[in-house]
Parts: structure tokens; C-alpha cells; sequence
């Protein structure tokens, strides 16, 4: 399974503008009139948004693009969206990225091949020394 990791410039979002707040601190807002933004009758306000695999990544090694969603008639007269952003496809657990362990470890010995070799008291006695 793969994943995509992306950002995007909200200030490319339809109806987005960067301001100052009546306190003095850097917003952005956006009007919903003006956007493509839908807010719900749920009182949330949502985004569609198209991605796109590029044909080639770019300079920067991102193999997707991303637009504002399309409405179906725009979808069906292909109609194009502005790029906001990029990103990149990874995976988790991905078999092709280096291993760090590449040699196998050794089995270890069973205990006649560990005794292999020493020689054997045949004395009698029971003391090993």
C-alpha cells in the first residue's frame, strides 16, 4: 500500500487572502462565496481536492500534483484547476529500500556439534577434572 505525502499553498485556495487580525496577528482567510469550499449544512466547512499523478516527478522528487476538486460538469468538459501543491508516494515496509541487517545470521551449533572434537576422559570416574 502506498501514501502520499502532501502540502499545499492555501493562499492558491479561490477566495483566500493573507491579513492581519484586529489584534495584529498574520492570518489567512478564506470566503466561502468566493471558494469552492461546501459548507454543510452540519456546520463544517469541507474542501474536494483532485491528485493527480504527474507524468514525471519533478525537481524536487514529487510524483503527485494537487488541485482544487472539480465540479462533475468542469470534470466532463475537463476543464483545469489551478496547482496548490505536490507531493510524494511512499510506502510503508517498502521491500525495495535498503535493509540495514543484509547478511543472514548464523545458526547456532547444536551441542554434538559444539562437543565435536574434544577429547573424550574414558576413566571411569564421574569428576570432570
Amino acid at each position: 500500500m502506498s501514501n502520499i505525502n502532501a502540502s499545499i499553498n492555501i493562499l492558491e485556495i479561490q477566495g483566500a487572502r493573507r491579513t492581519m487580525s484586529a489584534s495584529g496577528k498574520d492570518i489567512v482567510v478564506i470566503e466561502i462565496a468566493e471558494s469552492r469550499l461546501n459548507a454543510h449544512k452540519n456546520g463544517k466547512v469541507y474542501m474536494a481536492l483532485d491528485i493527480k499523478e504527474r507524468k514525471q516527478p519533478d525537481d524536487y522528487g514529487n510524483t503527485h500534483l494537487v488541485t482544487e476538486g472539480r465540479t462533475k460538469e468542469e470534470r466532463q468538459a475537463k476543464a483545469q484547476t489551478p496547482i496548490i501543491g505536490s507531493g510524494k508516494e511512499f510506502s510503508f515496509g517498502d521491500k525495495s529500500a535498503p535493509q540495514r541487517h543484509t547478511t543472514a545470521r548464523p545458526k547456532a551449533p547444536t551441542q554434538t556439534q559444539r562437543y565435536a572434537g574434544r577429547q573424550q576422559d574414558n576413566e571411569g570416574d564421574d569428576i570432570p577434572f
